[in-house]
């Protein structure tokens, strides 16, 4: 290039990288939003999908919304239900009695979390029947906010062909509205498994 000085050039090269390089990352950032809107989309979607979705284990079978978050203990005797501050709690194995001291003592445990808690006694769980107990009143982790939010706790056990059956049932009573269609799934489909035996010699 005649007329111009090694720096002139130097800057004219520049301009062009940028004159290049601009089309590309306009590219690049509607590439990256687009992709960011279908990821909001499609949580979005499977945050509202409330369609049953069927939970196997070896001892019992439940169905819970889509939308409802699973956890599991390293041996699946535990397994956590949640959405938000709401869940169910099941724990569940092999065994032919619920000693009712162990079960006093779990009540105990969860009463703590409430300010003189409402009581109720709880015969049933779904088709199941057994010992337990409703507790209702403002939850001490709320408390402190400008608006105290009562919860409810429904803690139930029984045994039921060889399988020991432990139930909690915990909901803000605010939201209840809200979840109800979800524990009523849950509790209307949880059945539990017989267990096999073996075939006695003959």
């Amino acid at each position: 290039m005649k007329g111009f000085s090694p720096l002139d050039k130097l800057g004219l090269y520049f301009i062009l990288f940028l004159a290049l390089c601009y089309p590309l990352f306009l590219i690049y950032t509607l590439v990256t939003r687009t992709r960011s809107l279908i990821g909001k989309v499609q949580e979005t979607r499977q945050d509202r999908d409330t369609s049953p979705v069927v939970y196997q284990h070896r001892l019992f079978k439940i169905q819970h919304p889509a939308n409802w978050k699973v956890s599991e203990d390293e041996v699946k005797e535990n397994i956590q239900f949640s959405r938000g501050g709401n869940s169910i709690k099941l724990n569940v194995f092999e065994g032919n009695l619920v000693p009712e001291a162990a079960f006093d003592s779990f009540v105990e445990i969860n009463r703590e979390v409430f300010n003189e808690p409402r009581e109720s006694p709880l015969y049933s769980y779904g088709p199941y029947q057994g010992m337990g107990v409703v507790l209702q009143g403002i939850h001490k982790n709320f408390q402190s906010q400008s608006k105290e939010r009562t919860a409810t706790l429904k803690l139930f056990a029984c045994t039921q062909e060889g399988i020991c059956l432990g139930v909690r049932v915990g909901y803000l009573n605010d939201e209840l509205e809200e979840i109800q269609p979800a524990l009523t799934l849950m509790e209307d489909s949880l059945k539990l498994t017989p267990l096999q035996t073996p075939n006695a010699p003959n």
